[in-house]
């Protein structure tokens, strides 16, 4: 009978003492300092179909960026905002609409449209409708940089790529008064007929 109490007891401790080191795990798991919370990136919802090719490239690019900062080099700081302020860039004649952020949706696929070459594309791809997924920067000057592009059309990439890098100057997103670069991403549909 002792020996069990003893058991039992040793079962306990050990019980308790896995359960207060998860439990410590856990809280300092959950402790983000605020910069780390804050992002200025502005996201339309994702897509879940992203393709092997695209995750190995992304896998590359993350592993150069630490082999950078290992070697010395500086990394470029982007400024970072809470999610309650937001800022939001606007292309130009959406200033003053009631919703800004969609207006500039709908001129920058309109834009992709109206500048859309078919004939780069035609011989390749089957008739439809056809999205490519573009991440792009609006820096603190209004132009766009560093376009990414993911379909699994190589010549839709490339003519998304050339559109959306082509796109005017635009009103950069603003924080404190100050105008600072913001990431975007969204998804541009191409009809080929």
């Amino acid at each position: 009978m002792l020996q069990l109490t003893n058991l039992t007891q040793r079962r306990n401790l050990l019980f308790f003492c896995v359960f207060g080191f998860m439990m410590a795990f856990a809280s300092c798991a959950d402790d983000k300092s605020k910069s780390d919370q804050d992002d200025v990136t502005l996201e339309e919802p994702e897509m879940r179909d992203e393709d092997d090719a695209y995750k190995s490239q992304k896998n590359r690019k993350a592993k150069n960026v630490k082999d950078d900062a290992l070697k010395g080099k500086k990394k470029r700081e982007r400024e970072r905002v809470s999610a309650a302020s937001m800022p939001t860039f606007t292309y130009p004649g959406c200033e003053d609409s009631d919703d800004s952020r969609q207006c500039t949706i709908d001129k920058i696929q309109d834009f992709a449209e109206e500048n859309f070459d078919i004939k780069s594309v035609q011989d390749e791809i089957v008739e439809g409708e056809h999205t490519v997924r573009v991440n792009f920067i609006v820096d603190n000057q209004g132009r766009v940089n560093q376009v990414e592009t993911r379909s699994e059309s190589k010549l839709l990439k490339e003519e998304a790529k050339r559109i959306i890098s082509s796109l005017p100057t635009m009103n950069p997103a603003m924080k404190d008064g100050k105008a600072i670069e913001a990431t975007y991403a969204l998804p541009v549909k191409f009809k080929i007929n």
